[in-house]
């Protein structure tokens, strides 16, 4: 595997848009579009496609600008014929990696709808830690270590 995120151009964009969760996971991330759609109206939103080599296999969205030292991934989607294949695991390294580059970047944040146990599972084993949530949703924080975020 081979994984990189790669920016979303006016040649990969509509098959970024086309990109779909299963069935089951529907409820849990805004379609594509709509991600895209807020990315170019709302500034502060980075999108990007995920890509194994030359294959696209999901897509992730995530915040360039900082609120008191925070930065958080948007959206997180791997494609339904591409789970269950460890993208979406790498996939969050990779963002984190990005993130904590940009200056100021002391923590990553991001939410989960409290349905999705595979998504907190998976954030969770990555390090990430419920600070708030309420009825639906649990937002979570990863801190970074002094060292990494200066």
């Amino acid at each position: 595997m081979t994984l990189s995120l790669r920016p979303v151009t006016p040649n990969n964009w509509n098959a970024v848009a086309q990109l779909k969760v299963s069935d089951d996971q529907s409820n849990f991330v805004a379609p594509n579009s709509y991600s895209l759609a807020q990315a170019a109206y709302e500034s502060g939103n980075t999108p990007v496609a995920i890509y194994d080599d030359e294959t696209l296999v999901g897509f992730a969205m995530y915040t360039h600008e900082p609120w008191q030292g925070e930065f958080g991934i948007v959206r997180m989607m791997i494609d339904a014929h591409h789970q269950g294949k460890g993208y979406g695991r790498q996939a969050v390294l990779a963002l984190n990696d990005v993130l904590r580059r940009l200056p100021g970047c002391n923590s990553i944040i991001l939410s989960v709808i409290k349905e999705n146990a595979g998504a907190w599972h998976l954030y969770q084993s990555i390090g990430f830690v419920i600070y708030e949530e309420d009825e639906h949703l649990c937002w979570a924080r990863l801190t970074l270590p002094v060292s990494e975020a200066e």
